[in-house]
């Protein structure tokens, strides 16, 4: 797993599905960088977390993160397929529960997130129910 110079004191964890799945694509890059501003702006230090060609990453680079949001197939990676993800050399835009599992991995102990768990919108044509 590639990791942040000096994981753990002042990071902030920031899950991806938000970006890659929650917004529409014209607004995943700026949101990116509001949320980023905000945690600098409250003492914190961003460490977007997402998986790109099988790498696992805590904070990934303006260009790996640029990555994902261009990508044409980005899977939404919880704990359960994390490992199916790496394997098969995919990216990935992390939920809440791989966040935190990478997160901690990295010694970062705090994370923010857009929304938890529950049954999406467009159920009917996504059957989209979050893990989480």
């Amino acid at each position: 797993m590639q990791l942040l110079n000096r994981a753990g004191a002042g990071f902030v964890a920031l899950e991806t599905t938000l970006l890659v799945h929650g917004v529409p694509r014209a607004e995943a890059a700026p949101l990116a960088s509001r949320l980023a501003e905000a945690v600098c702006a409250g003492g914190g230090r961003p460490a977007i977390v997402g998986v790109v060609d099988g790498r696992p990453i805590v904070g990934l680079t303006d260009e790996e993160l640029a990555t994902l949001l261009e990508a044409e197939h980005v899977e939404k990676v919880n704990t359960a397929n994390l490992g199916i993800i790496l394997h098969r050399s995919q990216h990935g835009a992390t939920t809440v529960s791989t966040t935190l599992e990478l997160a901690a991995r990295a010694g970062i102990r705090l994370m923010a997130t857009g929304g938890i768990g529950g049954v999406h919108r467009d159920f009917g044509s996504t059957l989209d129910i979050s893990a989480d």
